[in-house]
């Protein structure tokens, strides 16, 4: 399987629904509906929060910009 962030989402989502990791053994309509799942959500929080701007803000002139991602989510969860 490719592991990307919608696909990494796809089988945490799952695992959060059965409690079961095991995207691979699912057929094709139920992954490719865990991964529709995933797309709404991420449709869902698009617009990123003032707490998730102000997060980027504090990490885009000091890190790499792949951290400003995962500081964005933090302070999305955070909320």
């Amino acid at each position: 399987m490719t592991d990307t962030p919608l696909h990494r989402a796809a089988r945490a989502l799952m695992k959060s629904q059965s409690g079961v990791d095991d995207f691979e053994a699912l057929d094709d309509e139920m992954q490719a509906g865990l991964l529709d799942d995933v797309r709404a959500v991420l449709q869902a929080v698009w617009e990123p929060s003032d707490a998730m701007i102000n997060a980027a803000r504090d990490v885009v002139t000091i890190n790499h910009p792949a951290d400003v991602w995962p500081a964005m989510v933090d302070a999305a969860l955070a909320e």
